[in-house]
């Protein structure tokens, strides 16, 4: 073994981590629609893992730790879920239950209160997989030709999700959004969505039950607009303190943490996460928690991979 991989290892060996999971199927087969999924039999093997190798603990034990600048126990991981879908307060809660692992439940409230999708969830399916145009509008360039083939025409439609995720205001992407799904038909594009399953959110029972059992809530955003620069005041306010007082109304638990849609932010948002009365940021950044880290950029990891990209993960990020 290299010097530098010797240290790479006791890097990754002396520090704590968070795990970023989407959804848990039974079956994941489409790369597309199913990128943020694992089936459930990697994420057993996953949980049996970091049983054996990690201590699995409360998002909050971490928090604590970092607000008083003691270094992390290196065994510890979290284990966070984004977006509140179906799938998590099911078959995820049954297999984290059946292991004794404690985990936090990322919440964009406003999709629980509508039973609406996120946002990218919502336009990837519909674009890809019940939109019969040519043409489909663009939110910049009018109408556009839609491609034939499934892997061109998800090229196409990732362009507008990143222009819509990266650049867009809070207006823009609503408008666009709202736009797409009224003309496809409200009612009719619901039904896709619940015979589809994937993408359906929680109901906030399910939630409060996990919450009940231990399960710690995390906001995620409101509409799950992504905090960038474009983003205007009432968005921003609606995404950090309007999610925050919605999931306590609804579940009477305190919400310690934010959860930053998509990972972006800006220079702002430290500031705003902290007056909103969050205890900590959670970030999509691929780095170790150690005892300098703040709390308000606490990086995560993406699980959602097979158990030999998470092991090589876990070793080399320090």
């Amino acid at each position: 073994m290299s010097a530098r991989v010797r240290t790479l290892a006791r890097r990754a060996s002396s520090a704590a981590y968070v795990l970023a999971y989407h959804a848990v199927q039974h079956r994941v087969s489409d790369p597309v629609l199913d990128r943020y999924a694992l089936d459930i039999s990697t994420f057993r093997q996953h949980l049996r893992f970091l049983k054996k190798r990690r201590k699995p603990i409360r998002l909050s034990e971490l928090i604590d730790a970092l607000s008083d600048r003691r270094a992390p126990d290196p065994r510890w991981c979290v284990l966070t879920f984004d977006d509140a879908l179906q799938s998590q307060t099911t078959i995820a809660a049954e297999e984290l239950a059946g292991a004794g692992f404690p985990w936090a439940l990322a919440i964009p409230a406003g999709s629980i209160e509508s039973r609406q999708p996120v946002w990218t969830y919502a336009l990837r399916l519909l674009l890809l997989e019940h939109w019969q145009g040519p043409t489909i509008p663009h939110p910049t360039s009018g109408d556009v030709v839609m491609p034939t083939g499934r892997s061109e025409r998800a090229q196409a439609i990732d362009a507008i999700v990143r222009w819509l995720r990266d650049t867009a205001s809070g207006e823009q992407r609503a408008r666009y959004v709202d736009g797409l799904r009224a003309t496809f038909g409200a009612a009719r594009f619901d039904d896709c969505v619940a015979a589809d399953g994937r993408f359906m959110p929680a109901q906030w029972s399910a939630i409060r039950a996990l919450a009940a059992g231990g399960v710690e809530l995390l906001a995620h955003g409101f509409d799950h607009y992504p905090l960038n620069a474009n983003l205007e005041p009432q968005f921003r306010h609606r995404e950090t303190v309007d999610s925050k007082a919605l999931i306590e109304q609804r579940t009477g638990v305190n919400v310690a943490g934010f959860v930053l849609p998509n990972g972006i932010s800006d220079a702002k948002v430290r500031s705003e996460i902290q007056q909103a009365g969050y205890a900590a940021c959670l970030t999509s950044q691929a780095m170790a928690v150690t005892g300098e880290t703040d709390r308000f950029s606490i990086g995560r990891l993406d699980a959602d991979c097979p158990l030999e990209i998470l092991r090589l993960q876990l070793f080399w990020r320090g």
